[in-house]
């Protein structure tokens, strides 16, 4: 399942804090499902700022609680003393966020959700269909668990033949 979001999105921000608790119980943590977060910048200068200052996060492997942190600003960078308790080393944040270096593949990432029909935010793409919007945890659940149901009726690939992972 990838998720495509702004972290200056309120429906992104609703679905991060109703939905995906539940989802990542349910799902994510019990190995059900693999769940990969791209950037869908689209809410101006603001939107691409954040999605740069949580892969700059990223690179010191403080993804998730930076993108929880957004999240829980609505999308404003953290302060002072939140940036603190993340433990961050802000001279190299710092230096990462002012280079720019993940300006072209936040908005190649914003741009691959486009081109897969993206027309607001948050998106998933859960096996190559798409789900627009911040559906409550029963729409996931139906799909996902349908999907399994599917998946299981599907023949196992003969000995020696390659699949696809």
């Amino acid at each position: 399942m990838v998720e495509f979001s702004d972290f200056q999105c309120s429906y992104c921000r609703k679905f991060w804090a109703e939905t995906m608790p539940r989802l990542e119980t349910e799902y994510v943590n019990t190995g059900k499902v693999r769940f990969i977060f791209r950037h869908l910048a689209v809410l101006g200068p603001g939107s691409q700022r954040a999605a740069e200052a949580a892969e700059c996060a990223g690179e010191q492997g403080k993804f998730w609680a930076f993108h929880d942190a957004l999240f829980e600003r609505a999308g404003r960078l953290p302060d002072t003393q939140a940036m603190r308790q993340l433990r961050l080393d802000m001279a190299a944040f710092d230096a990462c966020l002012g280079s720019g270096r993940h300006r072209e593949r936040i908005v190649a990432e914003s741009a691959v959700a486009r081109r897969l029909g993206a027309t607001g935010t948050p998106v998933f793409l859960i096996n190559g269909k798409l789900l627009i919007g911040a559906h409550p945890f029963e729409t996931f659940k139906r799909v996902l668990d349908g999907l399994a149901k599917e998946l299981s009726g599907m023949p196992s690939p003969a000995p020696g033949s390659v699949s696809r992972p």
